[in-house]
């Protein structure tokens, strides 16, 4: 290869680099998606690359959860409907060959970072994926990586915003990774009126 070519393409691979790693990973802690559902608070999805859909005010609820499930409910409206089904996630960690992690998920190796969710409806199995790629420092704002079961390439990507947090709105370095995931191509999900409908009833799909 010319060695101009290859200097132009190092320099390339690392513009992208030092840019992903000021946006993603200005950090101290890795992303733990364990750590961030584990609360009683709604966790509300405000924006999402997903501009087809019509989903709004869609919100978790955690259930129970233990060192490797979390069980959940999940809320929204579509079409005018209200929904809520009731979800399971095993925690598990990202690897490029998705069959390898339920094998490996219970490995006690500290340099794992557990950041992915293996979703699917309680009672079935799992039909999707849910990786958080950028959390906040107070656990209070998460980008998350949405992939069907089976896909190669994520489908979307959401912001999500903790109940206490979504007064103030997202951190900075938050909205930035998400920006910086969704080339700013996004639609928002949620605004003040979707405080009323936890107090709704829903229509139950089991």
């Amino acid at each position: 290869m010319d060695a101009s070519l290859l200097l132009i393409l190092i320099s390339g691979i690392t513009t992208v680099s030092s840019m992903y790693d000021n946006i993603h990973y200005d950090q101290i802690r890795k992303p733990q998606v364990t750590r961030f559902v584990n609360t009683s608070e709604q966790i509300w999805t405000v924006k999402t690359s997903n501009i087809h859909s019509n989903v709004t005010c869609l919100y978790d609820n955690m259930t129970a959860i233990n060192t490797e499930m979390i069980y959940f409910n999940r809320s929204f409206y579509i079409n005018h409907k209200r929904i809520q089904m009731e979800m399971f996630g095993e925690f598990d960690w990202w690897s490029d060959d998705r069959r390898i992690m339920s094998s490996n998920r219970n490995s006690t190796s500290t340099s794992i970072s557990i950041d992915t969710l293996n979703i699917g409806r309680k009672g079935g199995e799992v039909t999707r994926f849910e990786r958080l790629v950028y959390e906040g420092s107070n656990s209070s704002c998460g980008v998350f990586q949405v992939w069907a079961n089976p896909a190669v390439y994520p489908l979307y990507y959401d912001l999500r915003l903790r109940n206490s947090s979504i007064s103030r709105g997202p951190q900075e370095k938050c909205l930035k990774s998400y920006i910086y995931f969704t080339k700013n191509i996004s639609k928002d999900i949620y605004d003040s009126k979707c405080q009323k409908i936890p107090n709704q009833n829903f229509r139950i799909l089991l």
